[in-house]
């Protein structure tokens, strides 16, 4: 009997380990690329609620009067973007304010750090983030302020231009964010439009000049409202 029970006792055979090892070859081969398609997207629709976030967060800080001029701004790197949010006390933003009237000009979204400065009335970084793997359509540091119920609203930079039309109607303030990838076969920067070459993942998010923030999806050929 014991015998019987050694011959019946066997192990794996080179057919039958070559059979499995091309079953898991396989298996992945048809996985990997959904994962990576998935890995990507969730980098990039995270960086995108990031910059929503910030925005959404010194709407809320002027809205309550912590501040009474904020300003999101936008510093494209290589394969990187920074983002920085800043904001003015009510003495700071008196002295734009005299400037603007002395010089007869409109009030300026100043990217320069030292015209935030706390003894001018300022908050030269109430926050700074750095996301990795992205880029924007912007090919230089751009940034867009604004006061209370939009008094007084400015932008500098990329953001300063640009248009999209989409759901029938013109969209101009707004932030794309897509994969690092794609940006550096397009100069650096996101594409507008599909017609410029502009690929999933990519995310929009737009605002008005009165603070409210509005997302959207690149669904690879126009922008669906999340």
């Amino acid at each position: 009997i014991q015998v019987q029970q050694d011959q019946n006792i066997k192990g794996f055979t080179l057919l039958e380990l070559l059979v499995v090892v091309t079953i898991v070859m396989v298996i992945s081969a048809v996985a990997y690329p959904n994962f990576s398609s998935w890995s990507k997207d969730r980098e990039v629709r995270k960086s995108a609620e990031q910059v929503s976030t910030m925005l959404s967060t010194i709407t809320s800080a002027v809205q309550r009067g912590n501040y009474s001029f904020v300003q999101l701004m936008v510093t494209p790197k290589k394969d990187k973007i920074e983002i920085h949010t800043r904001g003015l006390q009510r003495k700071g933003y008196t002295r734009l304010l005299k400037k603007r009237n002395s010089q007869n000009t409109q009030i300026t979204c100043s990217t320069n750090k030292d015209d935030w400065k706390s003894n001018l009335g300022g908050n030269p970084e109430i926050q700074k983030v750095t996301v990795k793997g992205v880029a924007t359509q912007l090919d230089k540091t751009s940034s867009v302020c604004f006061s209370k119920n939009a008094a007084h609203y400015s932008t500098s930079g990329g953001l300063s231009q640009g248009n999209l039309i989409f759901e029938k109607n013109e969209h101009k303030r707004f932030i794309i964010v897509c994969s690092s990838d794609l940006a550096q076969t397009k100069g650096g920067k996101c594409p507008l439009k599909e017609k410029d070459g502009l690929k999933k993942p990519a995310y929009l998010i737009e605002w008005s000049r009165f603070g409210q923030i509005q997302k959207y999806r690149f669904s690879g050929n126009d922008w669906i409202r999340q």
